[in-house]
């Protein structure tokens, strides 16, 4: 049962994040923008900044790097956040401050598939809150999961 929520977490973010960082290569014509869609799935952010809601509170806010975007799913019930300029020190930094905070590590993998090239994943888990990071060449991902 835990191996399938943490499955399923991951899942979900790594989705998202490819979502959002995918070429553009269906037009902009091609894409259903209807206000009954984009309500139903994803809600984004409404300023570059760390969003104070249901899912931050009790999360401590990174120090730095700038949050590039964010959405909620509203059908999932998960907030992405994107954060630009942030090296993978920082990352590691923040994952850190995040357990001593009462998160526990699940899981981190850190790959370096080519020269330029770092990926680092990690989630974190405290009470019904799950965390899930992936961190590539200055960008981080983060994803806020509550269960209930």
């Amino acid at each position: 049962m835990k191996k399938s929520i943490i499955f399923m977490i991951l899942t979900l973010c790594v989705l998202s994040f490819a979502t959002a960082c995918q070429n553009n290569a269906v037009s902009q014509n091609d894409r259903d923008y209807s206000p009954s869609v984009v309500k139903a799935t994803q809600i984004p952010l409404k300023s570059a900044e760390w969003p104070e809601n249901e899912y931050t509170k009790g999360i401590l806010k990174p120090k730095v790097g700038t949050v590039s975007d964010g959405w909620i799913n509203s059908n999932d019930r998960y907030l992405n956040i994107l954060f630009s300029d942030v090296s993978e020190e920082d990352t590691k930094e923040y994952i850190e401050l995040l357990k001593k905070d009462g998160f526990s590590l699940i899981t981190d993998v850190r790959e370096k598939p080519g020269e330029n090239y770092i990926s680092y994943d990690a989630v974190l888990k405290r009470d019904h809150t799950y965390l899930s990071f992936a961190y590539t060449n200055d960008t981080l991902g983060m994803c806020i999961k509550k269960l209930d």
